[in-house]
């Protein structure tokens, strides 16, 4: 049995630093085609077996699954493939293949598999791969520098400019590092999407259980792995249908639990890996964008879905969604006006899907909202349940003194906990607006701590840039970001360098085109991965 655990995603988990509605008249213009070039693909395969002498049991099947996995990936799909196997896989040959990571570009996706002994450290929150010839112990303690240490491993991960990097682990534990594995129904439109964007993804063969290395030749996941690399009749799929289509054998010879899903990293931005045939070509998107989405008063509760679906099928980045519910009060009439001048406020700063009140009126009938934190923390949990890693607006309207004072709280669903409070009287409509304007910048101050917006750039020829960031997720032309390069990704306190500032020239529903100003760079435009920074 296995006693390797899925420990390289844990730490890249530990290690990581984990679009209101506003049609602008003459600025519906369809940016230039920026689709990126085809993509080049890259494995790196690790499978190490032989132990003998180091402590660590032997493991049967690793150097097998490692290789043969390695052949089929050259030969069906193109993959130019390095492998280490047994006595090649020592700790400096991994590291020197890890850091030739950092030699690949945007145009570049890389699939690493890895088959070994692992361990984990729970009182330092810190996981080892075991490489070849590495002892268990020495002079009665774990012999860790002789291992990996997850952390220098994440930040090759995290720092990699390479579009895509997809995870393939036949190991153990790895079930706790999810938030979700449901996926959407796929069609060309989506697969050219998932290619488009960045990602980070993980199959893992275990949830929280040991996982076997028997079988005639190689583990059960391995096997069911292979035949489906080998016989798959789509001529291209994603890592997702991959697990979906193998995880109910192997759970039904082994008893494990096939998991998958995006690692929370900053690098990630909503695609997914992409596999296509030797020979085949993805066609380009011809599919129509459907018309945005407008979530405003008295639209059903199946508007609210909607959005739901669109954010979890849609191969972008993820938009920042906050729901109004707030505030109330005892004037139905003045609290109406309230917040339709506060969400008014709050378009006009932009960067965030708001959904108003209204639509939750189905979901929240029983929860009193305003009336309590109980309150707060159930809606939050309900709301958290269809809209994931969304926020929400509660408050109240408290009179006080001739005057009215607006208060108000931003809650995470994810954690039910308050990340800011704040208040701002007023004496009547006259200074309403005023009043409306300061909250909703103290609000979305809020909203960009706790849901920063940093995404991966693409540049083009005539040096501009395109970025992830359209119409739904609240953009706007004319909305400025800081142009920043990144290093020490994945560490307590990664460095951001602002080399210039890029505002978007034209929108796209799910992308935009920005211009870039690089007066605050060395050179006319730096050489590594760019990012765009949103300050709103």
């Amino acid at each position: 049995m296995k006693t390797q655990c899925q420990l390289i995603l844990l730490g890249v988990v530990l290690a990581a630093v984990t679009a209101c509605e506003r049609p602008q008249p003459g600025v519906l213009e369809k940016p230039p085609d920026t689709t990126p070039p085809a993509l080049t693909y890259h494995a790196l395969v690790i499978g190490i077996g032989d132990y003998n002498g180091t402590g660590w049991l032997q493991l049967g099947t690793a150097r097998a699954d490692a290789e043969e996995i390695g052949d089929v990936l050259h030969e069906r799909y193109g993959f130019h493939v390095t492998k280490l196997t047994d006595h090649q896989a020592t700790r400096g040959n991994i590291l020197r293949a890890l850091d030739q990571l950092m030699q690949l570009t945007s145009n570049d996706a890389l699939l690493i598999y890895f088959a070994g002994h692992g361990s984990y450290d729970e009182s330092m929150g810190e996981g080892y791969w075991i490489p070849f010839g590495a002892e268990r112990s020495r002079m009665g303690l774990p012999a860790k520098e002789d291992w990996l240490w997850n952390s220098s491993i994440s930040r090759i991960l995290q720092a990699s400019p390479a579009r895509h990097i997809l995870l393939v682990a036949d190991t153990c534990y790895g079930g706790a590092l999810f938030r979700g594995e449901e996926t959407p129904e796929k069609s060309d439109h989506w697969y050219r999407r998932a290619m488009d964007v960045p990602s980070r993804y993980l199959i893992t063969s275990g949830n929280l259980e040991p996982v076997l290395d028997s079988g005639i030749r190689h583990s059960v996941f391995a096997q069911e792995l292979l035949n489906y690399l080998r016989y798959a009749e789509q001529e291209f799929f994603s890592a997702s249908d991959i697990a979906v289509a193998i995880r109910s054998k192997v759970s039904r010879l082994t008893g494990q639990l096939v998991r998958m899903g995006p690692l929370p990293s900053p690098a990630h931005a909503g695609g997914e890996f992409v596999f296509v045939r030797s020979g085949s070509i993805l066609a380009q998107n011809t599919e129509p964008v459907p018309d945005p989405a407008v979530f405003r008063n008295a639209e059903p509760i199946g508007t609210l879905q909607s959005l739901a679906d669109r954010i979890e099928s849609a191969s972008f980045m993820r938009p920042r969604v906050l729901a109004c519910l707030g505030p109330s009060g005892d004037n139905a009439e003045e609290t109406a006006v309230v917040r339709s001048r506060l969400q008014d406020a709050l378009r006009s700063i932009g960067g965030t899907v708001l959904v108003e009140r209204e639509a939750f009126d189905d979901l929240l009938q029983e929860v009193e909202l305003g009336k309590s934190g109980m309150a707060d923390r159930r809606a939050a949990m309900e709301i958290g349940r269809l809209l994931p890693a969304s926020l929400i607006l509660f408050g109240e309207m408290v009179p006080f003194d001739g005057q009215t004072e607006i208060q108000l709280r931003v809650v995470d669903t994810e954690t039910s906990r308050v990340l800011s409070a704040v208040n701002e009287p007023f004496t009547d409509r006259s200074d309403l607006d005023s009043a409306c304007r300061t909250l909703a910048e103290q609000i979305m101050q809020a909203v960009d701590r706790a849901r920063p917006v940093i995404m991966p750039a693409r540049p083009t020829d005539d040096g501009n840039l395109t970025a992830g960031w359209g119409r739904f997720h609240g953009a706007q032309v004319g909305d400025t970001f800081a142009i920043i390069t990144r290093t020490g990704i994945g560490t307590i306190a990664p460095k951001e360098t602002v080399c210039g500032t890029a505002k978007i020239l034209s929108l796209g529903e799910e992308e935009a085109l920005f211009a870039a100003d690089w007066s605050r760079a060395d050179t006319n435009r730096p050489a590594t991965q760019l990012w765009l920074k949103a300050t709103f």
